[in-house]
């Protein structure tokens, strides 16, 4: 993992890990990811969850479970990451927040995953993707405090969360049925289209 900013160089130089988010809370740059592990015996390979504050990282994989960091939101004393976990062959993926290091699934259907956290109000909001059944379609899903709303019925993703007075945004993704994409974003779970076919989002934010 590595970042640069104001000529400070962050994190550390490692083939095998790969930075997908950061956050700044005060002094302290924190970065987000995964580092590849090891391979299961189905020859999946396994990647280990982990951030790093401050250039120390912290693998927050348990056991031989594991996972990967796609965003993170730090709060006080609280760091909450958001992502998913590999069951223990390492094929299917389960939305996972983790709080100071501690997992909860958010899901428990098999290839879903959480890709955006913020917090408001001490309310903890993730984005992401489950389907209603194992192998079904994916849907955009907003968990708030561990309680999902499904913001759309077609196929679909929410890949950023953002909350403000109140109001929930969230960026994503739509898919119809012949596959095309189109970028999106739901206020509140209205939906507002943003591009033409072909388009997507990653990211939001509220000023």
């Amino acid at each position: 993992m590595l970042l640069t900013g104001n000529g400070v160089q962050y994190g550390y130089v490692n083939a095998n890990s790969v930075a997908l988010c950061g956050f700044v809370s005060g002094t302290d740059v924190y970065l987000a990811g995964y580092t590849v592990n090891t391979l299961t015996t189905s020859n999946n390979i396994i990647s280990d969850a982990m951030y790093e504050k401050n250039n120390t990282p912290v693998d927050i994989s348990t056991g031989n479970v594991g996972g990967v960091v796609q965003s993170l939101y730090v709060t006080g004393n609280n760091v909450y990451a958001a992502g998913y976990s590999y069951d223990i062959q390492g094929i299917f993926n389960y939305a996972t927040i983790w709080l100071n290091n501690v997992p909860t699934l958010l899901s428990k259907q098999e290839a879903s995953a959480a890709q955006g956290v913020f917090v408001y109000q001490n309310d903890v909001y993730v984005c992401g993707f489950e389907s209603l059944t194992n192998g079904g379609t994916f849907l955009a899903t907003v968990w708030k405090n561990g309680v999902p709303t499904h913001l759309s019925t077609q196929a679909s993703s929410a890949t950023s969360i953002f909350v403000n007075n109140g109001d929930v945004y969230v960026a994503g993704t739509t898919t119809n049925a012949q596959g095309t994409t189109n970028a999106v974003y739901w206020k509140n779970e209205t939906i507002t289209n943003l591009g033409a076919d072909g388009s997507s989002t990653r990211a939001i934010f509220v000023k």
